[in-house]
Parts: C-alpha cells; sequence; structure tokens
C-alpha cells in the first residue's frame, strides 16, 4: 500500500445543520500537513453516485456525520471491516458505503483495498440553514485528528513493507 494511495472522502451537506460535519472536517485538513499524496475530497453523493469518490485508491476514509441516537452528539468513532459494511443506508433504497464498495469490486472497478469511516454523532441533520451544533464541532476536532492518526498508520504500515 503506498501513501499515494489514501484518499479521506469528507461527506455532507454544510446548508443542513450538524449534516456539514464533514465537510468542516475537511477544513482542518486542508490546513495540516498530511503528507505526500493524501487527497481530501468533499462530496454530497450517496449511494451510486459515490462510486466515482470511492475507486481509485488503495485506501479509503470517509469522514460523515451519523444520526443513532446511540451516543450523544460530538461523539466519534472509528468503523473499519464487517462493522462498517454492516451499515445501512439512511433510506431504504439507497446504498450504503459497504454495499457501494461491494459492487464496485463486483464491477470490476479499482476499489479501496481498506475502506475506514470516521463517525461523528450528530444532534440535527435536517434542520436548514441551522449552523453544526456546539457538541458536533468539538467532535470535528477529534475526527480530524483521528483522520491524522489513521494517515500516519497507513504510511506507517506501507514504509514498514519496503
Amino acid at each position: 500500500m503506498s501513501p499515494s494511495g489514501i484518499r479521506i472522502l469528507c461527506l455532507g451537506n454544510e446548508l443542513l445543520a450538524d449534516d456539514g460535519a464533514g465537510l468542516a472536517v475537511a477544513a482542518l485538513l486542508r490546513s495540516r500537513e498530511l503528507g505526500d499524496g493524501v487527497q481530501i475530497a468533499e462530496s454530497a453523493a450517496g449511494g451510486l453516485r459515490s462510486l466515482d469518490d470511492i475507486v481509485g485508491v488503495q485506501t479509503l476514509i470517509v469522514v460523515d456525520a451519523v444520526l443513532t441516537g446511540k451516543a450523544p452528539p460530538g461523539t466519534v468513532r472509528v468503523l473499519a471491516g464487517e462493522e462498517l459494511m454492516a451499515e445501512q443506508g439512511a433510506h431504504p433504497h439507497a446504498l450504503s458505503l459497504g454495499a457501494a464498495v461491494a459492487l464496485a469490486r463486483r464491477l470490476g472497478l479499482d476499489a479501496p483495498s481498506r475502506i475506514l469511516a470516521v463517525a461523528i454523532e450528530a444532534a440535527d441533520t435536517t434542520t436548514l440553514g441551522a449552523p453544526i451544533c456546539p457538541a458536533v464541532q468539538a467532535g470535528v476536532e477529534e475526527a480530524a485528528r483521528r483522520c491524522e492518526e489513521l494517515v500516519r498508520n497507513s504510511q506507517l504500515l506501507w514504509n514498514s513493507c519496503r
């Protein structure tokens, strides 16, 4: 795995309250030194439209706000492997991230071999024009720090394999 094969894909819509958390993480990460070849991308796409955003890299780190009600707003979780693939889309007809990656692989597309998600628990993802709430804003900083750690660990793994 090459460090140039890392993409941090930050998802969200800044017009919908806490749903803009992923985009706020992207802004923070752009102001930091992550190393050569680490791509930071933003998207509001989901389902089949996300295929262009997830193919073409070895490691994909997805950052997004989630509204599970299982943790306090601002809580940051890192999902990987089976836990990530089991997550469902927000709508019964929407593809989850895991389903989109599985589809990309079945179609023979250059899907990432390593996928991680950094999820920020939201309080409100539907109020138009509302700002990110303070608890979720605190989670944005934590999510950016976790992304930096994941990139460093990916680069160390790659360097040890040379």
